[in-house]
């Protein structure tokens, strides 16, 4: 496997931070400040994932937040470690697949589970109502 492939996929972090530092200096700051914003008074990024590839972009949203945070923090990626779930609640997940599901469940935590796409929109309006 190429080094960047699997850099990208078994270290995202390392390749994000490879990305953020090659940016500007304004679009850092800005990036940071917004991160600091969104954490610094308790509030959570609310996310959600429809058919997501068993939650391949949540894994991709958890690495920017930990990169972010060892930014902030100027540490080390090893040493900003935080859990994700600490800034993010995973809204809702939709999967078809029963093993997928339970893999969802016990690595995202998601706080709704729907089975079908085709039926999640009245289902979520119903649901997000307790949740959100």
């Amino acid at each position: 496997m190429p080094a960047v492939v699997y850099e990208l996929f078994e270290q995202p972090e390392r390749w994000l931070r490879r990305k953020f530092r090659s940016m500007e200096c304004k679009h850092q700051r800005a990036a940071l400040g917004n991160f600091q914003n969104l954490t610094s008074d308790g509030r959570k990024y609310k996310w959600a994932t429809v058919c997501s590839g068993s939650e391949c972009p949540t894994l991709w949203v958890y690495a920017q937040f930990r990169m972010l945070r060892a930014e902030l923090l100027e540490v080390d990626l090893d040493s900003a470690q935080a859990d994700p779930h600490a800034v993010v609640v995973h809204v809702f997940s939709c999967e078809i697949e029963k093993a997928k599901q339970e893999w969802i469940h016990r690595h995202f935590r998601p706080l709704l589970m729907f089975s079908d796409v085709c039926t999640i929109g009245p289902l979520l309006t119903l649901s997000l109502r307790k949740h959100i």
